[in-house]
């Protein structure tokens, strides 16, 4: 509801079997950020629940790789802003 095209950038991490907030709500939002041309980016976690809890099997990407993809996100925003 709050998303606009000068929203500051945002990375949306969710487990695809979080039953605190179900992931389509995730998609929702994505979807609803394209319509505005938000900067949103969406990483589904599989195999997570909320908080990236294992559930039933290993996550996908792994903690480590959320963690890279985070900081890759963080870092390429900051460079883009330097560059403005």
């Amino acid at each position: 509801n709050y998303l606009r095209k000068d929203s500051p950038p945002l990375l949306m991490i969710q487990g695809d079997k979080d039953t605190t907030i179900p992931v389509h709500h995730a998609y929702y939002m994505q979807e609803q950020a394209k319509a505005c041309a938000a900067p949103v980016e969406l990483l589904i976690v599989k195999n997570a629940g909320h908080n990236w809890r294992v559930v039933d099997a290993p996550i996908e990407p792994t903690l480590d790789d959320i963690i890279q993809r985070t900081v890759d996100f963080l870092v390429g925003e900051l460079k883009r802003e330097r560059a403005l």
